[in-house]
């Protein structure tokens, strides 16, 4: 049993997660990690390149990731 199993069955019996432990639980959610490592590409390449509309693409693609997770 993973680690994210673990906490998911404690937070069944009632305790709270801390912040951290919900942002690394969101992650484990299949789409948000893909958005974020697409997001994570576009704003490498946009800083690389020195290129706002690729960084500001990245950032907005991470967002909609995390979005997705607080909603569902």
């Amino acid at each position: 049993m993973g680690w994210a199993e673990k906490r998911i069955q404690q937070f069944k019996k009632g305790k709270k997660p801390t912040w951290w432990e919900r942002r690394f639980i969101e992650q484990a959610d299949p789409i948000t990690f893909a958005l974020t490592i697409f997001g994570g590409f576009f704003l490498v390449v946009g800083i690389w390149s020195h290129d706002v509309p690729w960084m500001t693409t990245g950032v907005a693609v991470m967002a909609i990731g995390h979005i997705f997770a607080w909603l569902s």
